[in-house]
């Protein structure tokens, strides 16, 4: 899921996309990695400068508040890994070119790649843990997303295709959001492995390297318009225009992270009201 500080406390996850799937047998994982990793030059420092920190009895009550909303939406069971980032991944040499390994001056590339390698590796070592535990679909979510709407039915999608949503593909796939058969989840959410085996080459982001992963494994993808009403959501920040009536009541959400096109007509004006005075 990422960082523990920035999924909100009453997320929306657990009523938009958990309780929608109740009638299923629903598994939460949440893996947070809980202190803030010391990045020397890290994107879009400016929004997280005034991100709220937590004690360690802190971080435990947030991440128990969280599992409890989950289970009172429906799941099943919320498995819960924390992780402290004691020491940075280190970064691979990268040049212009056919050996483009992300920009090596933003580590934010590679603790994006690590944060859905660590929710990979948690799944897996479960699953062998408890084999009564069969897992069909695998839904990968950002902790810090919003969800306005209902997630569609389960059986609306093909079973046997990766989908997500169409927008804001950085010229690859949206790697905000995704829906998978389970035989498709360690192609597509093992980033890290991919980056320190160089399973593909020449990508600048991690849009295009997921693009990139599923030609090379044969996964079929099928992007969505406006089906998964979703986006980042910065739930300690203050919208630029906080008497807007509309969206949610409080946070906000980045401009840089946000279109129009994402959204079903009807519910524009909902992510419009609460746009972050900060991108």
């Amino acid at each position: 899921m990422g960082e523990l500080q920035r999924v909100d406390e009453k997320t929306t996850i657990a009523d938009r996309v958990v309780k929608p799937y109740r009638k299923h047998r629903v598994v939460v994982f949440m893996t947070l990695q809980a202190k803030r990793a010391h990045v020397p030059v890290e994107w879009h420092r400016e929004r997280f400068a005034n991100l709220p920190s937590f004690d360690d009895a802190g971080e435990r009550e947030r991440a128990r508040s969280i599992a409890h909303r989950f289970l009172a939406a429906g799941a099943s069971r919320v498995v819960v890994y924390v992780y402290n980032l004691e020491k940075l991944p280190p970064l691979m040499p990268t040049t212009q070119g056919e050996q483009m390994r992300f920009r090596s001056s933003w580590m934010s590339y590679v603790l994006h790649c690590l944060t859905r390698s660590f929710v990979l590796q948690n799944i897996v070592r479960y699953e062998r843990e408890h084999p009564d535990l069969a897992i069909d679909t695998v839904l990968e979510l950002r902790g810090d997303a919003y969800w306005a709407a209902d997630i569609p039915p389960l059986h609306t999608f093909d079973a046997e295709m990766v989908h997500v949503k169409k927008c804001l593909n950085w010229k690859g796939y949206n790697d905000k959001f995704a829906m998978m058969p389970r035989k498709y989840m360690v192609a597509w959410m093992d980033l890290l492995g991919h980056y320190y085996q160089d399973t593909v080459v020449s990508y600048w982001n991690s849009e295009i390297m997921s693009k990139m992963l599923a030609a090379k494994f044969g996964i079929p993808v099928s992007q969505h318009a406006t089906t998964f009403v979703t986006t980042d959501y910065n739930w300690w920040l203050a919208p630029e225009n906080a008497s807007k009536a509309g969206g949610p009541d409080h946070g906000c959400f980045p401009k840089n992270y946000y279109s129009d096109t994402c959204m079903p007509h009807g519910m524009k004006a909902h992510f419009n009201a609460k746009l972050c005075a900060i991108n």
